[in-house]
């Protein structure tokens, strides 16, 4: 069985153009992102809410680091970056309780003792 180039990116953008076309066209204005470099084609309304667009890539981060193993030297530091990201954006229109202050304090602590820790062993 011959072996199918994968598709590049751009041609996949090109051949999604008259689709984004048609529905600015019905009065469904659309916005198409594209990220050459991931591969990565993002389409979304042009009337986002830009924390909710924010929010989409958040999943991919916080599976990253669920993923990464422990021994990383990053792990600890995308691990409490990821966790202190959600809680800000799920939070953006309400006020950050004492509580959820407290644990973005202690996630910090965390992530500043993970880069003292990597500054000692770079030194």
């Amino acid at each position: 069985m011959p072996d199918k180039k994968k598709p590049d990116i751009s041609v996949i953008a090109e051949r999604l153009i008259p689709v984004l076309q048609c529905l600015n066209r019905d009065n469904m204005p659309t916005k198409l992102s594209i990220d050459k470099e991931a591969g990565i084609i993002k389409i979304y309304s042009k009337e986002y809410n830009i924390i909710k667009k924010a929010s989409t890539g958040l999943p991919d981060i916080l599976e990253l680091s669920y993923a990464t193993a422990e021994h990383h030297p990053y792990a600890i530091i995308l691990y409490h970056t990821a966790e202190i990201l959600k809680s800000i954006l799920d939070g953006w229109d309400s006020d950050l309780s004492q509580e959820q202050i407290s644990e973005l304090s202690w996630r910090a602590t965390e992530i500043k003792a993970s880069l003292d820790r990597l500054s000692y062993f770079q030194t």
